[in-house]
């Protein structure tokens, strides 16, 4: 099932290649790009709300409206100047801000953080900047920004509780091995989920620890938690909470992705001292070195 993060990737690849082939004649209609990244990248996913048709195409229909917002909001920068994937980015964020129709509306915020995050991947070093100061002022400028405050006051607060857990074991020469996740976002992080309702204490952890890795061992104490907002939701705030563990795996060979789990496309063992720092969210970085020196004074 494709999730909206993707939906954005999806949507921001097939506008810029159909900006950049619209004078070679390569494709008759915009939709016929989509398509093709659709079957080309994503033959193994489904969308069953058509969201980022629907966006590709709004956004299609209002390229012109669009484009003249850009270049007030960016004097600086002549339309042509911007690079291909800067300006199909802010096209989508600028869509998604002002124009979304109701089926596909989501918070002025969430859409510029998307943006952003969709920035850097695919943007160059400070594509991320660009997007967020262009599409900051246009927040600022429209009314879409009130509009947002309004909007919030109004959800339901929902808090979710998670559980999470850096992963490690000893080799047979006592060093400490750190296990994390790579997800589909490009980034190191460790496994989370819901606990079951069943199950209780320990027990919920080492579920989703199984369900996420395949592997098995016991829970330790605890490390600390991150609390953050995701409203994505139209109708609500989900305030999700999320208690991290260490765990100590005792078959770290079995690792094993579940071919459900489409959120996580690897799995790997690292050293204590050479964990990829760089590409981990640094809420997530801040545990896991709390999780370190918790380590490194056990040995």
């Amino acid at each position: 099932m494709i999730n909206r993060h993707t939906a954005r990737q999806i949507i921001a690849q097939s506008l810029f290649f159909f900006d950049l082939s619209k004078e070679r004649n390569i494709f008759e209609k915009p939709k016929e790009f989509y398509q093709y990244i659709l079957e080309n990248f994503y033959s193994e996913e489904n969308e069953e709300d058509n969201f980022s048709l629907k966006v590709f195409e709004g956004i299609i229909k209002k390229q012109s409206v669009i484009d003249e917002i850009i270049v007030k909001a960016a004097p600086s920068w002549p339309l042509e100047k911007i690079s291909p994937v800067d300006r199909n980015i802010l096209r989508m964020g600028i869509y998604e801000v002002l124009f979304s129709e109701e089926d596909t509306k989501v918070p002025p915020r969430v859409a510029i953080n998307e943006a952003i995050e969709i920035a850097k991947t695919y943007g160059s070093k400070n594509s991320y900047k660009f997007i967020s100061g262009v599409l900051g002022t246009i927040y600022e400028e429209s009314g879409a920004k009130e509009k947002d405050k309004k909007l919030q006051e109004k959800k339901e607060k929902v808090k979710i509780s998670k559980k999470g857990a850096l992963l490690y074991y000893k080799d047979e020469d006592g060093n400490i091995k750190i296990g994390l996740i790579f997800n589909i976002f490009k980034k190191w992080t460790m496994p989370k989920g819901t606990p079951e309702e069943f199950l209780e204490g320990d027990e919920s952890l080492a579920a989703i620890i199984k369900d996420k890795t395949n592997l098995s061992g016991a829970v330790k104490e605890k490390i600390g938690e991150n609390i953050y907002k995701a409203d994505e939701d139209k109708d609500k705030i989900l305030n999700k909470d999320i208690e991290y563990f260490l765990f100590e795996v005792s078959n770290p060979d079995n690792h094993k992705i579940p071919k459900e789990n489409k959120g996580i496309k690897d799995f790997a063992w690292f050293d204590i001292d050479k964990i990829p720092k760089d590409k981990i969210y640094k809420d997530a970085l801040f545990i896991i070195e709390k999780g370190l020196d918790i380590l490194k004074n056990k040995k």
